[in-house]
Formats: C-alpha cells, structure tokens, sequence
C-alpha cells in the first residue's frame, strides 16, 4: 500500500538520484506526514545497529584516541538514520532507480550476496578504505560512511562465521525470521561483533595504540564469555558501552551534523564506493 509513496523518494530536495525528479516536493511531504502519523515509521535500531554502527563506533574511537570521534560517530549511523540512504526504503522504491539502489543496499550496506570469499575481500577492502579516509583526512562524512559498510560488511552475513556467506541484493535479510543478524547476542553474532571492532580499532589507531586495542580485547573476549556460558546480560550493549567510552555519544548531536551531507557529494561518493568495492567472487 506505502509502495506509491516510497516511488521518487531519491528525488527528495536537489537529488541527482533519480530522473525525472518530477513531483519531488510532494512525494517528500507526503512521506513527512506519513511518519509524524506513524503510519510510516523512521528505521528503527536493534542491537547491532544501534550498538554497532553508533555506540561501537564512539567507544572504539575513544580508544583509538580519534579526536572527532563523535562526528565519526554520527555519520557512521546516517545511513540507517536518513531515509534517502536506508536500506529498507531505498531497497523498495529503489526498484526504479536500480543503479541508485546498488550504491546503497550492495555497497553501502553490503548485502552483495557474496561467497565466503567475497565478504573477506569486502570487509579488507572496506578497512583499508577507512583507514586511508582517516589518514588522509577526507571529510568525516566520507569516513563514517565507510565505517557503515565495514559494520555492516560483518553483520549482514548468514552460516558460520568462518564460512559465512552475504545476504543477497535483492531481499537483503528481509527473509531472516528465526536469525536476526542484527542481534548481537543471537546465535554466533558475537564472533562477528566481536571481529568488526577490532578491525575498526585497527583501521582508526595511530602510534602507541597497545593499551587501546589491550582494552579493547578484554571486552571483546568478556561479551564471548558472556555469550558461551550464557551469562545475564542487559540485551543491548549500549549502557555498557556507554560507561566504557570517554566522554558521552550524544544522539541529538547528529541532526545538524547529517545536514553536511549533499546529495550531490553523496552520489559521485557512493560511485567511487562501488567502483572500489568490485570482487571477482561477488555474485
């Protein structure tokens, strides 16, 4: 029934993202007033997307000692909190700008439906991209973004860690009813976690960062401990990584931030991202 006001939503406000543009400001206000009724809701964030690519993402900079930690933050969680760069929305209007919906659902949010193979050569080639994003001092939203898609990299697979395979462009994880691959604590999650921070650790760190990842580890191992044995635990990570962190990751603080992002930047971005990305395994 919501499939008519989702067509165009690319074209919200100045998008380049879908021809013809037509009636953009209409389609944008229509799905305004659908989400202040609550007829269509804003994205929500369960464990591995809230905890991982916002509350992860502030602890392990803090560990890393990155400065801007909190602008990496937010932008690493713009992708689920933008509509125009949301994998749900986007994987259902976006069958009319297929090019569009590739950048988005395949390379930023990694559902490439890659063998074991590929989601190795996907999660290297996205750390290595953060770390160069980093080094080379390219704008924070750039960064995050890239940070998105590592998370994600980790997330958004299906089968044993050591053999897992992605989930597919098409219906993303959509099908996934008895196996959130968001949970955290679901099965062997964990281990992919677990695996994602440490590489984003790695990715961030400059110079002396032995006591960092030192930390870093001992967490890492008390949430597979907790995990192993089945031990009490809140159900989300965020208070623990909240009390871990330095300094406070505010979610109200990203509103004006995601403002930075054009659509314009964002699609000759998302261009690069597909280019680099490319493996001769994906399917």
């Amino acid at each position: 029934m919501l499939l008519p006001f989702f067509q165009g939503c690319a074209a919200l406000r100045e998008s380049p993202f879908s021809e013809p543009q037509g009636q953009a400001r209409l389609i944008a206000a229509t799905v305004d007033k659908l989400v202040k009724a609550g007829i269509l809701k804003k994205p929500d964030q369960p464990d591995f997307k809230a905890d991982g690519h916002f509350y992860t993402v502030y602890y392990v900079a803090s560990l890393a000692r990155v400065e801007q930690r909190l602008r990496l933050t937010c932008f690493a969680q713009a992708p689920d909190a933008i509509l125009l760069y949301n994998a749900v929305p986007v994987s259902i209007w976006g069958v009319f700008t297929p090019k569009y919906r590739s950048h988005i659902v395949n390379s930023l949010h990694s559902l490439h439906g890659g063998d074991h193979a590929a989601v190795v050569h996907r999660r290297n080639t996205l750390q290595r991209l953060v770390s160069e994003s980093y080094a080379g001092r390219k704008p924070d939203w750039q960064t995050g973004f890239l940070i998105h898609a590592l998370g994600d990299s980790y997330a958004h697979v299906h089968g044993p860690f050591e053999s897992s395979v992605a989930y597919g462009e098409a219906v993303g994880h959509g099908f996934s009813w008895f196996s959130d691959p968001d949970n955290i604590y679901q099965g062997e999650n964990y281990k992919k976690y677990n695996a994602y921070a440490l590489a984003l650790f790695d990715a961030l760190a400059r110079g002396d960062s032995q006591e960092g990842r030192a930390q870093l580890t001992i967490f890492t191992q008390a949430l597979a401990d907790a995990v192993q044995h089945q031990q009490p635990h809140p159900g989300s990570l965020t208070p623990i990584l909240s009390t871990q962190a330095t300094g406070t990751a505010d979610l109200s603080a990203c509103k004006d931030m995601h403002g930075e992002i054009t659509t314009s930047a964002a699609k000759a971005f998302l261009s690069e991202l597909t280019a680099a990305l490319k493996s001769p395994t994906a399917r």
